[in-house]
């Protein structure tokens, strides 16, 4: 049994630094993206007769942005629970599933055009972050001690 949690130990710290890598290169991706996308937004300053190029604009970037962003703070939340795992043993994967699952779920949304999406679609995403987002709430009522299944009387 020891063997077995030294080889699972040893996966976690390599994952880790595989993730640490990866976090790195994102970072100077998004560097590079926001420095580019700033350099080569010059629409606004252009002054014509012709309408604005809304593609031209920084504004139209920042959607991507925000999602590379968010994709950023599911790395660290991925090696924050791992770390956690490596310190104490343990980890609540629940929580940090839901969680992860809301910010991915955020990132979605940002990237959809809402006018181009399906009814069905928008509500199946809608009815997804209201069960999530009750699921997570549970989750932090739940005492840290308690059984899985006992909440806080409040």
């Amino acid at each position: 049994m020891k063997i077995i949690s030294q080889l699972t130990l040893l996966t976690i710290r390599i994952l880790i630094f595989f993730l640490i890598i990866i976090l790195i290169v994102s970072l100077l991706e998004l560097g590079g993206i926001i420095v580019k996308a700033i350099l080569a937004s010059d629409e606004i300053f252009i002054f014509r007769d012709s309408p604005l190029v809304k593609e031209g604009l920084f504004l139209a970037k920042v959607q991507g942005l925000i999602s590379a962003v968010l994709l950023i703070t599911i790395l660290i939340e991925l090696i924050g629970s791992l770390v956690e795992y490596i310190k104490e043993g343990n980890a609540n994967y629940i929580k940090i599933i839901v969680e992860i699952a809301l910010i991915a779920l955020l990132r979605h949304l940002l990237g959809l055009d809402v006018e181009h999406v399906a009814t069905g679609t928008l509500l199946g995403i809608s009815a997804l972050l209201l069960v999530l987002g009750g699921f997570y709430y549970l989750l932090k009522k739940m005492p840290a001690e308690a059984p899985a299944g006992e909440l806080t009387k409040e």
